[in-house]
């Protein structure tokens, strides 16, 4: 799940290492676009990715405006207690949310049963977590002197809202509530905006007014997935069985060391300035970091199509897999390429005092398309019992990410940070291509050359879903 990969925060942070789950199929259950290309769980990828596209467009907005009012040093000391947080989350709930979707979306548990599940573990694990982190606080280290003791306190306080509010709502895709989830994702998007206006530009709370946008989403979100479920899926009080915590946890055990080493290989540059770098080297760094992985909502988003299908398929959709990825090589490149050009007359324009981080940006361009490239090989390798495979592939990236950050820091500095996240997306990247070409028997041609009937067919279906919601919406 890259909410899977998530810090587990509903709003757009330091550490949106989220999910790999996707969407349109040759093959399946909705009818044809035209010739024999059928449109599999089109209207989902549709409703899916234009939500993405609509919460990543605000989310971009989101940032510039959070970097205009509180400037690169408010942004670090912001940077800094989010991922504090992501990284107690992680390190302490055992992979659990990633077992739950599971077992949810393969029909193996019911939306009580796992939702329940999931409230036992995130109530255990907080118990340890949160006293580990506020006993880390009290150690003197350079990373804690980054922020004000409040800010680092809000954030280990809502450890298991942020995680259970932030994991249930990827139930709604397991469950294929595709269309609540688009109205979900788009109305958080906006209360965040709102809510960053009045808590930090209105009532001056600089970085804890920052910080409390999230609670004031979390608390909202688990309000609204909670009745979804309830009224749609009978969601209701329960103990879960022995059996169903035992599965979840196995499979989060089997998941935990590759996601704890993906959000530390995402979060390691980061983590290295805490200790070495100044607030405002932290906010720079974070800030271009954030903007360019934002581009990952493409294969995010059909990830998050995917994932129900190809779990619950015994071959794991192959075909359908490596279909989406050679849409997402076009798209996610277009995309990077127009962020890379358009960066600096944007920063020099809106956000003057950020101006470095476009640097950044561009030595994150190419290491963010690879790792694009490859993500949506991660739930099929999990369909077939591989989920290793993912854990493998980010610890020989936290290897090299390390390395190259040892190496490199007393020389370049915050650019030695952009550069171990690139050649640590390569090294995963390659470790993930090989597996899936070994376990699937797929050429390199077809998972990796993009054909022009590719993008013709999801165009098509695009349109052909767009006709067939006209009439709907006219009344007709």
């Amino acid at each position: 799940m890259s909410q899977s990969d998530n810090p587990n925060r509903p709003i757009p942070d330091e550490g949106d290492e989220t999910s790999d789950q996707a969407g349109p199929t040759p093959g399946g259950d909705a009818g044809k676009t035209g010739g024999d290309a059928p449109v599999v769980g089109m209207r989902d990828t549709v409703l899916t990715f234009a939500a993405r596209v609509a919460t990543a467009g605000i989310a971009f907005g989101w940032h510039i405006l959070l970097a205009r009012l509180l400037d690169p040093e408010g942004r670090g000391s912001y940077a800094v207690c989010v991922q504090y947080a992501s990284l107690l989350t992680v390190i302490f709930m055992l992979g659990v949310d990633s077992g739950s979707l599971y077992y949810v979306a393969a029909g193996k548990l019911t939306a009580s049963e796992g939702a329940m599940t999931l409230l036992i573990y995130t109530l255990l694990a907080s118990a340890v977590a949160i006293p580990v982190g506020l006993l880390l606080m009290h150690t003197g280290w350079e990373y804690f002197q980054k922020a004000e003791p409040l800010s680092f306190y809000l954030m280990v306080a809502t450890i298991p809202l942020a995680f259970y509010s932030s994991s249930l709502i990827f139930f709604l895709t397991s469950l294929r509530e595709f269309s609540w989830y688009v109205i979900l994702s788009i109305g958080q998007s906006v209360l965040s905006v709102v809510a960053l206006l009045v808590f930090v530009w209105l009532l001056g709370w600089g970085v804890n007014g920052a910080l409390a946008v999230a609670i004031t989403l979390e608390i909202s979100s688990l309000v609204v997935v909670w009745a979804i479920l309830r009224r749609r899926h009978g969601l209701r009080w329960l103990w879960p069985t022995r059996e169903s915590l035992r599965k979840v946890l196995g499979f989060g055990i089997r998941y935990y060391f590759g996601k704890v080493s993906n959000l530390v290989n995402f979060q390691l540059g980061t983590l290295v300035l805490a200790f070495l770098a100044t607030e405002a080297e932290i906010g720079l760094f974070a800030f271009g970091l954030t903007l360019v992985e934002r581009v990952q909502l493409v294969p995010d988003t059909l990830t998050i199509v995917l994932m129900p299908r190809v779990f619950s398929d015994a071959k794991g959709r192959v075909d359908l897999v490596t279909q989406c990825n050679r849409i997402v090589i076009v798209l996610t490149g277009a995309a990077l390429v127009v962020l890379a050009v358009l960066a600096q007359p944007l920063f020099s324009l809106v956000v003057p005092r950020f101006l470095p981080a476009v640097i950044i940006m561009w030595i994150l361009v190419p290491g963010v398309w690879i790792r694009c490239a490859s993500k949506l090989f991660v739930p099929y390798l999990q369909s077939q019992n591989r989920v290793g495979v993912a854990s493998i592939a980010v610890a020989a990236g936290a290897v090299v990410n390390i390395a190259i950050l040892v190496w490199l820091m007393p020389y370049l500095g915050i650019q030695a940070a952009a550069l171990s996240v690139v050649g640590s997306y390569v090294v995963s990247a390659t470790i993930l291509v090989v597996a899936f070409h070994r376990v699937s028997g797929m050429s390199v041609r077809d998972a990796w050359l993009p054909h022009r009937s590719d993008l013709e067919w999801f165009w098509q279906g695009v349109m052909g879903f767009w006709r067939r919601q006209r009439p709907a919406a006219s009344g007709k």
